[in-house]
C-alpha cells in the first residue's frame, strides 16, 4: 500500500499536489487532523486488500491547529503499524507565496495576529522546519508551473516518465447528434466515401471487415489516415509536455446512430510500430477498451492490420461522378 502524508507551506502547493495524485488513482484526503492519522491508516490497512485504499495520499499542516509534536507521534504510531509511509514536505520561496496570496485574496491560516503576510511565511516556515528535516522528499514549487509542478510529483513517487501520464480517448459520432461537449479535437470525415449509398453495405457497422476494406481502398482514407498520424505525432508530445492529463478525440460520420468509445494511456504507437509518432497501442494489452459500439462507417481506430486496398483508389472527381450516380439509382 501507498501511504503519503503531504504537508509543508502554506500556499506553495499542497492541495494542487493532492489534485494530481487523486487524478492518478490516489484515495486523497485534505486537511486531516494529526489525531485521526492513526486510526485512518488502520482503516486504509484493513480495506488494502481490496483495492479501494492501495494508494492513499493526505494533508495535514497548520490548518489543523496542533503542535507537530503529535504529528511525529502519529508518525512513530504508523512505524510501529509496520506501515511504510512517506512525507512530502512542499516550499516555495517567500515572494513567490506572498504573490499566490495576493493573486488569489486568500487569507494566511497562521495562528499569528496582527503580522503582516510575509512576516506571516517566515514565522511559518521556522515552525515547520523539524516537519522538513524528517521529511522523505522536499519539493520546491518556486517559478513552476502546473505542468511541471506535475511532473515532479511523477518522478518522485515512480509513477511513470510524464509522457505515459496522458489518457487519451477517441470516440465516434454523428453530426446529427451533435458534436460531443467533452471532445478536445474533433475531425470531420464526411468527405470519405459512405458505405451507406452501397447497397451491400447499407446495413454494416464500421465493426464489419467490409466496410473497412470498402474504406480503405479510396486513397482519400488512406491520405487523411497518413496525415492525421504525422499531426498526432507533434501534437500529443506537446499536450504531455503542457501538463493535459487526458485529452478527448471525436471523429465524426454523416449519422451514426451508435456511439464508440476507446480510452487508453499514453505511451502511443502508431501503425508503422513507432512509439509515440501515432494512437493506436499495440494489440493485446491490458490496457486496450472497448466501449459501446462504433458508428457506422468510421472503422478507422481499429487495431487489426489493415487488409489491402479492396478497390483501386479513385480521385475525387470519380468519387463524387459515382456517388451521383448510386443517388439517382436509389
Amino acid at each position: 500500500m501507498e501511504f503519503i502524508i503531504i504537508s509543508g507551506l502554506s500556499g506553495a502547493g499542497k492541495s494542487s499536489a493532492a489534485a494530481f495524485l487523486e487524478d492518478l488513482g490516489f484515495y486523497c484526503v485534505d486537511n486531516m487532523p494529526v489525531a485521526l492519522i492513526s486510526n485512518f491508516a488502520g482503516l486504509c490497512m484493513a480495506g488494502a486488500g481490496t483495492g479501494k485504499y492501495s494508494r492513499v495520499a493526505l494533508v495535514t499542516d497548520i490548518r489543523g491547529g496542533q503542535t507537530f509534536d503529535e504529528l511525529f507521534q502519529a508518525l512513530d504510531s504508523l512505524t510501529e503499524m509496520h506501515l511504510e509511509y512517506q512525507l512530502l514536505f512542499i516550499e516555495a520561496a517567500d515572494e513567490d507565496i506572498v504573490r499566490r496570496y495576493k493573486e488569489t485574496r486568500h487569507t494566511h491560516p497562521s495562528p499569528g495576529r496582527g503580522y503582516s503576510l510575509p512576516e506571516a511565511v517566515k514565522l511559518e516556515r521556522m515552525a515547520l522546519e523539524p516537519v522538513r528535516r524528517r521529511a522523505s522528499h522536499i519539493l520546491n514549487s518556486t517559478g513552476l508551473n502546473l505542468s511541471k509542478f506535475r511532473a515532479e510529483l511523477l518522478r518522485l513517487f515512480g509513477m511513470g516518465a510524464p509522457e505515459e501520464s496522458m489518457t487519451v480517448a477517441v470516440t465516434s459520432f454523428g453530426f446529427k447528434h451533435g458534436i460531443p461537449i467533452e471532445a478536445d479535437l474533433v475531425f470531420d470525415v464526411r468527405f470519405m466515401p459512405n458505405p451507406y449509398y452501397i447497397a451491400e453495405l447499407k446495413e454494416c457497422t464500421g465493426l464489419e471487415e467490409a466496410v473497412r476494406s470498402f474504406l480503405f481502398g479510396y486513397r482519400q482514407t488512406t491520405e487523411f489516415m497518413r496525415h492525421l498520424e504525422e499531426l498526432f505525432a507533434f501534437l500529443l508530445p506537446q499536450y504531455v509536455e503542457e501538463g493535459k492529463a487526458a485529452l478527448v478525440i471525436g471523429i465524426g460520420c454523416t449519422g451514426g446512430a451508435t456511439t464508440a468509445r476507446w480510452r487508453w494511456p499514453t505511451p502511443w504507437r502508431s501503425s508503422s510500430g513507432r512509439r509515440g509518432t501515432g494512437w493506436r497501442r499495440p494489440t493485446g494489452t491490458s490496457q486496450d477498451k472497448k466501449i459501446g459500439t462504433r458508428s457506422a462507417g468510421l472503422p478507422i481506430l481499429r487495431d487489426a492490420p489493415r487488409p489491402a486496398p479492396a478497390k483501386p483508389a479513385l480521385s475525387g472527381e470519380e468519387f463524387f461522378a459515382r456517388r451521383m450516380s448510386v443517388q439517382k439509382r436509389i
